[in-house]
């Protein structure tokens, strides 16, 4: 019985579909990209290469904001309804208004809103995402 290694456990894992040499080979994604300009194409580089060469460089190509841990679901893998209630809550206005404000400082590329809670439940969503546009 031959050894597989760690990778080609994961490969076998993921949905081909969402891996970028699949979709590398879909025209109309090349199409979009193409049309995204200079700055996206080096945002798509750094986030392909950066990896290999174990490199984070200055500050981070993107954010992944958690502005919520409530939600109103009961997924049964979830460990979110073992949180506290003073552990349940909205990030404050002013705290992603300070997380945008520095990102824009150092051409942060892309931002996610999103983690354990419903980000949909967050008051201000609408809001924040048009900040951070």
């Amino acid at each position: 019985m031959m050894a597989t290694s760690a990778a080609d456990r994961t490969t076998k894992l993921i949905n081909p579909l969402y891996t970028t040499k699949i979709l590398a080979k879909s025209k109309r994604l090349l199409a979009w990209e193409a049309g995204e300009g200079a700055r996206y194409a080096e945002y798509r580089r750094r986030w392909m290469e950066n990896p290999g060469r174990e490199d984070v460089g200055g500050f981070p190509i993107g954010l992944n904001l958690e502005i919520t841990t409530r939600c109103n679901m009961a997924c049964t893998f979830c460990y979110q309804p073992q949180f506290r209630p003073n552990e349940r809550g909205d990030m404050p206005w002013a705290l992603f208004q300070k997380l945008i404000d520095e990102g824009a400082k150092h051409s942060l590329a892309t931002v996610t809103l999103n983690g354990i809670g419903e980000p949909l439940l967050h008051r201000d969503l609408v809001r924040m995402v048009g900040y951070a546009h």
